[in-house]
């Protein structure tokens, strides 16, 4: 894939991020500002590069598993079976 593309995919879920119409409580919110401000960030980056985007993708994740390692392991695996079946 290429960077671009990346680009244009993080772009489409920070404005998913910002257009959020459900209610959620003070730390979903919290999560949803903390997620959007790593995309501004990975995106401010002039010359982003495949490294870049892959190390903020596993912070994030690394901070969704420490504070969610029931629904990191079921997302995983949902993961897994949809490869799997070529999804």
């Amino acid at each position: 894939m290429s960077i671009e593309k990346v680009k244009e995919l993080l772009e489409q879920l920070q404005h998913e991020l910002k257009n959020t119409k459900q209610e959620v409580d003070g730390e979903t919110s919290s999560q949803l500002q903390e997620m959007d401000n790593n995309i501004s960030q990975m995106l401010s980056v002039e010359d982003l590069q495949h490294q870049d985007v892959y190390d903020g993708i596993m912070q994030v994740e690394y901070s969704f598993l420490t504070k969610h390692p029931v629904a990191s392991n079921l997302m995983r695996e949902m993961v897994d079976i949809l490869s799997k079946a070529g999804i």
